[in-house]
């Protein structure tokens, strides 16, 4: 499997944080998914956790000529 960001291509992030979100556990998604695993739904929240901070980026201006 193609691995992207520590998550494998199979593992929708979107759809795995969004279930634990409604308050489902890892237990839960496992057995409900079993191509993820915990490791699957760890990369995930790290995903997510990375996504939510903020980053400002300077971005230099220069005059134009």
């Amino acid at each position: 499997m193609v691995w992207r960001n520590g998550i494998r291509s199979s593992s929708p992030r979107p759809l795995v944080l969004d279930l634990l979100a409604s308050g489902e556990s890892v237990e839960e998604l496992l057995r409900e998914y079993p191509s993820l695993t915990r490791d699957d739904v760890l990369a995930c929240i790290a995903y997510g956790s990375e996504m939510s901070r903020e980053r400002f980026v300077p971005i230099p201006i220069t005059p134009s000529k």
